[in-house]
């Protein structure tokens, strides 16, 4: 499916679960949820694991926000509420940004970049970020790898953090030298010349992008409607 496409049926989504009445709302947001986490992943890159710790994070720091009154030790009724809509809204967005990472490989995003004219110094930030985080954590896993063969005691996250404190710098330093080094062969490469890439992907409309484009914008039309007759009103 062409990268645009799912861009559109990812903001549907989001557009659906947040406009809709509980419960179907909650139903919406938790089979977004079950779905983008169940599916596999195209991009070589899995986070389901850190979007949901990210999303229990977001919804536990809700609730310690709004959910709980400290001075009478009671729950709010109305912080609940807060709560609960706010942990829609991080559910809606973390299911739709999944599942859009899952489906949609470096290769293809590169295209739908250059496509739209973005600028090569962007994009390359944004590769640069996309790479960053998963060479970040296997870094880390390497390190408390070595640390275990050496015999330090990495049994729990303080005693990990502790063991890992002292490489952070060597860490960082590696990554920083990788990216300039990449950078010099991307330019060594002719990444600033202008016109098509030779060696990227070229995208295609297919009928079915089509079709699942048109619904969902016409979804999306509905939806921004229908919020601004409401709010109108």
């Amino acid at each position: 499916m062409h990268p645009a496409a799912r861009i559109m049926l990812a903001f549907c989504f989001v557009l659906a679960a947040l406009n809709a009445k509980a419960p179907v709302n909650y139903s919406i947001a938790g089979l977004g949820i079950l779905y983008s986490f169940s599916i596999k992943s195209r991009s070589g890159f899995n986070p389901a694991k850190i979007f949901a710790k990210m999303l229990l994070f977001g919804i536990v720091i809700l609730f310690l926000m709004h959910g709980l009154n400290f001075h009478t030790r009671a729950l709010s009724t109305k912080g609940l509420r807060v709560v609960a809509d706010g942990a829609l809204r991080f559910a809606s967005v973390f299911a739709a940004t999944l599942w859009l990472v899952k489906g949609t490989t470096k290769e293809e995003l590169y295209a739908l970049m250059l496509s739209v004219r973005m600028p090569i110094a962007a994009i390359l930030v944004v590769f640069r970020a996309i790479w960053f985080l998963p060479h970040i954590f296997k870094r880390v896993r390497d390190v408390l790898l070595a640390h275990r063969l050496r015999g330090l005691d990495s049994s729990n996250f303080f005693r990990r953090c502790l063991a890992l404190a002292p490489a952070l710098h060597a860490i960082f330093a590696s990554m920083v030298l990788e990216i300039c080094e990449s950078s010099v062969v991307m330019v060594s490469k002719g990444i600033w010349i202008g016109g098509p890439k030779s060696s990227s992907l070229q995208l295609r409309w297919s009928c079915r992008d089509w079709i699942a484009a048109g619904a969902a914008g016409l979804v999306i039309v509905i939806l921004l409607f229908k919020g601004t007759h409401l709010a109108r009103g």
